[in-house]
């Protein structure tokens, strides 16, 4: 009997060290946060957690703090590999090594989700399919906020860099000189896209009756008040002031 009562203590010692040992174990978390180019949180992140090629934690995805965070662990060597970020951001390139050993709570470096972003080059023609030149512009998002402005060279090209996905309209600011084509000049930049560069070609038509047309007034009245000075100057200088007086006397 005292056999098996001490065999029956080494067990429960046995067990109790166990647990103890196991308890010691569990209980490790990993946390971390997610951040654009600009250091602005990225919402929506999602990572899974690997060990040894085993799924630990799938679907941990980052909150509108950019932060996320998993707990209950056991210690060891793990793997975290992200599975897909929002709409518009680029993924971390590699996965991340992560070792569960000494510390409880282990805080790895932030992770960026760089915006995707791209350029076009914008030709800009007449209806005849001549370039126009030194002509002013500005690229505007959905928001109806620029992005970019300049103008184009001598080709008619104008350089947007920059651009995150989404849609833009090009807005004219001579616009006293031309007028938009039916279809307005719009362009789309899309995760398909946005590696390369785009050459996207707009035609503008001339306004009739446009500025050219006042300058041509305003230099055709300054000619007929030359003219009209010269005929009086002419008429004072054959004629005299005393013929002058006769004429109207």
């Amino acid at each position: 009997m005292r056999l098996f009562k001490w065999i029956g203590s080494v067990l429960v010692s046995v067990f109790l060290m166990v647990t103890v040992v196991t308890a010691k174990e569990e209980g490790y978390c990993v946390e971390g946060k997610v951040l654009d180019e600009k250091g602005h949180p990225v919402q929506g992140a999602s990572f899974t957690l690997y060990q040894y090629g085993a799924v630990m934690k799938d679907a941990v995805i980052t909150n509108a703090k950019g932060e996320w965070k998993i707990t209950e662990l056991p210690a060891g060597d793990y793997v975290l590999s992200q599975e897909s970020s929002p709409y518009g951001y680029e993924m971390m390139e590699k996965p991340l090594a992560i070792s569960l050993q000494q510390d409880k709570t282990l805080i790895v470096d932030t992770i960026r989700n760089a915006h995707m972003e791209g350029s076009v080059r914008i030709w800009l023609q007449d209806e005849k399919g001549k370039a126009i030149a030194k002509m002013s512009l500005q690229v505007l998002d959905e928001q109806n906020q620029r992005c970019c402005q300049g103008e184009t060279n001598q080709e008619g090209m104008f350089m947007a860099e920059h651009l995150f996905l989404g849609n833009y309209r090009l807005a004219v600011l001579d616009e006293h000189l031309y007028k938009e084509n039916e279809e307005g000049l719009r362009f789309t930049m899309t995760s398909k896209n946005h590696k390369q560069i785009q050459n996207i070609y707009f035609h503008l038509q001339k306004k009739s009756g446009n500025v050219s047309s006042s300058h041509d007034a305003l230099y055709l009245f300054f000619g007929l008040c030359l003219i009209a000075c010269g005929s009086i100057w002419w008429y004072l200088h054959y004629h005299g002031f005393q013929q002058l007086r006769k004429d109207f006397m």
